[in-house]
């Protein structure tokens, strides 16, 4: 049913995304039965291990009720231990981190974060370990009775702190996935020529190629443009690639492609730079890594591929090799030298246009094209451009809107994989209920006795709703603690462009939620009659 759910929303929700609407759940009957199985099987364990532990209790101390071993002590030493290695560990990985760059990196902060919610968690264990004696303040009114509530969680410290490990948990993995999601791309980041655009605010593709230069203004002139627009078209650069046609190699396309597309990048381009790299060869040492393009390797043609196609499309690294055909059926081998991050070539390999005239000679002329414009002047040249060169299929969009394609598509992804954090959290609020209303289960002695001691309904249901409602809120924080952490690099590089609204409302709706059952809880629970 959740899997479902998941797909009926990637069919008409996200569809724009995905990209079709017939995705269908797909149920394989033994995987079904192997779940089954180890499910009982699981359960037959714990059951098991129950009866055991029960089987060393007297039984005249199981008939009044009594579940636990009074031999048994509490001896938090180990998770004293386990919380000081645990930091020690997380500040380790976290210097080792600063050393490391890109992917590296970010997977030793994650590490980072997981050994500080272990610490976390080891802490808490010591807490709850630490035996139900109150301290010497006093205090009177709803404030005594919350730190009944909370001390009460030390009656069943290994019962606790799973609630706490599970909605920890899952709350790391809601604020790790939610901090990737990736906003629209603003004017400010399109026009930096570092950025994932290259400076280009606009990009262009005609159906038919174009013979003339189009950034020069007898190029035009040849091409047919109105003389009265050469005004308007001052201080707009436009470069122009040559273009093999093939399959589209990004996340927009849903199925591997096997002939991928190539672009021809002009001398301007690779003398210009621009745009950043996520990977690059260990032995380059230069400020442009576009000269790499154009380096001569024996058989191979040298190329460029932006990081997420190349990983999760074509599944390629670097220093693969793709093999594609031209117009006659040759084969062409490209080896992958740099990746890119986050660029608008997504969906495209990029090779010099010296190598692709060189291989692929029969494609004349240029379809591709980058614009670079002066101010807020994107939507005057658009509209330029495609009056102009209409006969030509000229087609244009934004930069802004090519990325923001791309980013919807992984934050399609990133929002099931959320999905299924939101599913442990779940799991983990219905378990808090659960705990409550087994808790009181097996203290009605224990309730009857405050209420003949003069306690009412009212201060009972605050004791009860205080001791679960810190369970989740212990989780929660140490969760979000966790992930801040392991986000650091992450926060650090994209510092305005993390919804942390988002996430923060994400968090607050878990617990408005994880309140609200533990509250049907409460009242479930003391409706039962005490005497």
């Amino acid at each position: 049913g959740y899997a479902w759910s998941m797909l009926q929303g990637l069919r008409t929700w996200w569809v724009a995304a995905v990209g079709t609407p017939y995705l269908t759940v797909h149920l394989v009957p033994a995987t079904m039965a192997i779940g089954f199985a180890i499910s009982v099987s699981l359960a037959l364990l714990i059951v098991m291990a129950a009866v055991k532990r029960l089987g060393t209790i007297p039984l005249t101390s199981l008939l009044q009720g009594i579940t636990t071993s009074a031999s048994i002590k509490r001896t938090p030493n180990k998770a004293v231990l386990l919380s000081l290695i645990s930091l020690g560990t997380a500040v380790a990985t976290a210097v080792l981190a600063t050393t490391m760059d890109g992917v590296q990196s970010a997977g030793m902060f994650y590490a980072t974060g997981i050994f500080v919610l272990v610490a976390a968690l080891a802490g808490l264990s010591v807490w709850l370990q630490g035996g139900a004696r109150s301290s010497a303040s006093a205090s009177r009114g709803w404030v005594s009775l919350v730190r009944m509530g909370m001390r009460n969680n030390r009656r069943r410290p290994g019962r606790a702190l799973l609630c706490i490990a599970l909605v920890s948990a899952a709350s790391f993995i809601l604020v790790a996935v939610g901090a990737n999601r990736a906003t629209h791309p603003s004017i400010d980041e399109l026009r930096q020529v570092g950025g994932g655009a290259g400076g280009f605010t606009l990009v262009a593709e005609s159906d038919v190629p174009l013979l003339r230069d189009l950034d020069s203004a007898l190029g035009r002139y040849e091409l047919g443009f109105d003389p009265a627009d050469e005004e308007h078209l001052q201080g707009t650069t436009v470069l122009s690639l040559r273009s093999l046609p093939g399959e589209d190699i990004s996340c927009l396309n849903l199925y591997r492609p096997q002939r991928p597309r190539i672009l021809g990048v002009p001398n301007r381009l690779v003398r210009r730079g621009g745009f950043s790299f996520q990977v690059l060869p260990t032995a380059f040492e230069g400020e442009n890594p576009w000269v790499l393009l154009e380096e001569e390797h024996a058989g191979v043609v040298p190329a460029f591929a932006d990081f997420n196609s190349a990983q999760w499309i074509l599944h390629v690294g670097l220093g693969d090799e793709i093999e594609v055909k031209n117009r006659f059926g040759e084969l062409t081998t490209l080896r992958i030298v740099g990746l890119m991050k986050g660029s608008l070539f997504q969906s495209e390999l990029l090779i010099s246009e010296e190598q692709f005239t060189r291989n692929f000679p029969d494609f004349n002329g240029h379809n591709y094209f980058l614009v670079q414009t002066v101010g807020q002047r994107d939507r005057e040249i658009s509209a330029i451009l495609e009056n102009n060169l209409s006969q030509y299929g000229f087609d244009i969009t934004t930069t802004g809107d090519l990325l923001a394609r791309y980013r919807e598509v992984e934050n399609t992804y990133l929002q099931t994989f959320q999905l299924l954090g939101g599913l442990g959290l779940l799991l983990g609020t219905i378990g808090l209920g659960v705990v409550l209303w087994r808790n009181v289960i097996e203290r009605r002695a224990e309730l009857a006795v405050l209420r003949a001691c003069g306690y009412n309904w009212r201060s009972l249901a605050v004791v009860l709703f205080s001791e679960c409602t810190f369970l989740l809120a212990a989780g929660i924080a140490c969760g979000l603690v966790a992930a801040t952490l392991a986000l650091a690099p992450h926060a650090a590089y994209r510092a305005g462009q993390i919804p942390w609204a988002s996430i923060c409302g994400t968090l607050a709706a878990v617990f408005g939620t994880g309140t609200i059952a533990v509250f049907a809880a409460t009242l479930a629970g003391l409706r039962s009659p005490l005497i």
